[in-house]
């Protein structure tokens, strides 16, 4: 768990969505079929969070191999209770609802 005084760092657990997770999603979501692919990704993020609970629409920029990529968070390791919703599958299943089953979200 992180705290201010120890060497682990903050990180979040959640889903990345490069550009290509977020133009696959307004693909499979039918989202501006016909409008440029920037447009369609914004579009796709916005809805993503529309579709979820008001309390679980947190997103922060993290950092694959590549570049900033945007990643859907679904907890922290700040405090036990946030680790805690890592493994709850009632949180887990709102998401997977919402981004498809076939994602996998990581740390």
């Amino acid at each position: 768990m992180w705290t201010r005084t120890n060497d682990v760092p903050e990180m979040v657990f959640g889903f990345i969505f490069s550009h290509n997770r977020k133009l696959a999603w307004a693909n499979k979501h039918n989202i501006f079929p016909d409008r440029h692919p920037l447009h369609r990704t914004e579009k796709a993020l916005k809805e993503i969070a529309r579709r979820l609970p008001a309390s679980f629409r947190r997103v922060a920029l993290v950092h694959d191999a590549k570049s900033p990529v945007i990643c859907l968070v679904i907890c922290s390791n700040k405090t036990e209770a946030e680790l805690a919703k890592a493994k709850d599958p009632d949180i887990l299943r709102i998401y997977h609802d919402v981004v498809g089953i076939e994602r996998t979200p990581g740390w």
